[in-house]
């Protein structure tokens, strides 16, 4: 039997929302560029930099104990660190392979657009006049009751949407968001079944792991380059791939189905604007040695699925290939990651209403099952 959380009414969590005074200093900066972009083969010996090694030791299950419980202090590490130094190694060697014979191929697409909240939403536009809507993003606000509110005071901590990171339509103001997907996961399933024909179980495996930590680190990467250069808010950033891995960037990049946004479902309206514009689509070249620029050509016609980079969702929504990331940018200066936590029936209802679901309240209810915080 589920319990029930303890939480505030949509309407009181609204009104708690972060206060902005002026949104024409809050807003994300212009961008430099806006639009659609495709970045079709990104060299991976240029994201391997940005790997985060952590969540690799994890999938063989090698943790280590304070204070060498992290890469790379887990090496040092009296029980797990030969172990986690074997695998580490044999991973090198792999990737040294994959690079060199071109065993995985990384794609990326992006685009940034003009946008607008409205309420808990974000509107986003077919241009600045912003009178054609491309897409809706719903969103879902924290609601769970806080220590402050059982004592019946205000609490000076504010109740989190996606939607208070843009600014809001009323205000005359253009902001802009941006969208993502990428993958590096593109040769997974041959090279992993070749090993696993040639007997080699544990090398499958670690290509199912290096794919999955490159394409973080693909989305790692070219957040960076939407920073700096292509929406170019943080032009000076000069910040370690550990850095980044901490969230020490402006700006956040979250991930449909994650704690800011649980709900799966609104990759169906992040696929569906990037279908919807890939015709204007503009081709980035991503080497290292030169800024992005617009490339000459497009592989667009030749490029399967090209509209979300190649992937593409299950019924259950999950992207395929797995080695993929999905996800909005946002960039003005209060966004920060928050995890939405326990729902009510009254947001829920609310929230199903807003989408138009199907079967009403039960959608909802199965998608975000984990965040109920009632009995259905």
């Amino acid at each position: 039997m589920r319990s029930s959380a303890r939480t505030i009414t949509p309407r009181c969590a609204r009104a708690r929302a972060p206060a902005v005074e002026d949104w024409s200093l809050s807003r994300a900066p212009t961008p430099r560029k806006t639009g659609t972009f495709l970045l079709p083969d990104v060299p991976l010996d240029q994201i391997i930099p940005y790997i985060d090694w952590n969540p690799f030791f994890q999938v063989w299950q090698l943790r280590g104990k304070y204070p060498n419980r992290g890469y790379p202090k887990i090496f040092n590490d009296q029980d797990v660190g030969p172990d986690a130094k074997r695998v580490f190694n044999d991973a090198q060697a792999m990737l040294s392979n994959i690079v060199g014979k071109k065993l995985l191929t990384a794609r990326a697409i992006l685009g940034i657009y003009p946008s607008n909240s409205v309420g808990d939403d974000i509107e986003v536009y077919a241009d600045e006049d912003r009178t054609e809507v491309l897409a809706t993003f719903r969103g879902l606000r924290q609601q769970t009751e806080r220590d402050a509110d059982l004592a019946d005071s205000i609490s000076p901590d504010a109740y989190h949407c996606l939607s208070d990171f843009v600014a809001p339509r009323d205000t005359g103001l253009t902001d802009h968001v941006g969208v993502f997907v990428t993958c590096a996961g593109f040769g997974l399933d041959q090279y992993a079944a070749s090993l696993r024909k040639a007997g080699d179980d544990y090398g499958a495996i670690m290509a199912d792991a290096l794919a999955d930590r490159l394409a973080e680190a693909l989305a790692e990467w070219l957040h960076a380059e939407v920073r700096r250069k292509i929406w170019g808010y943080a032009p000076e950033e000069d910040l370690s791939p550990e850095d980044m891995h901490r969230c020490r960037y402006s700006g956040i990049r979250p991930a449909c189905g994650y704690p800011t946004q649980p709900d799966h479902r609104e990759k169906l309206a992040l696929w569906s604007l990037l279908a919807k514009q890939l015709p204007t689509a503009r081709v980035l070249d991503g080497t290292a040695d030169q800024d992005l620029g617009l490339a000459a050509g497009s592989p667009l016609a030749d490029f399967p699925d090209a509209a979300t980079a190649g992937v593409t969702l299950t019924d259950s929504l999950a992207m395929v290939p797995t080695a993929a990331v999905s996800g909005l940018y946002m960039a003005a200066p209060h966004a920060q990651y928050f995890a939405v936590g326990k729902l009510a029936r009254d947001q829920l209802e609310d929230y199903s209403a807003r989408r138009g679901d199907v079967d009403g309240l039960a959608d909802s209810e199965r998608w975000l099952n984990s965040n109920l915080g009632y009995q259905p």
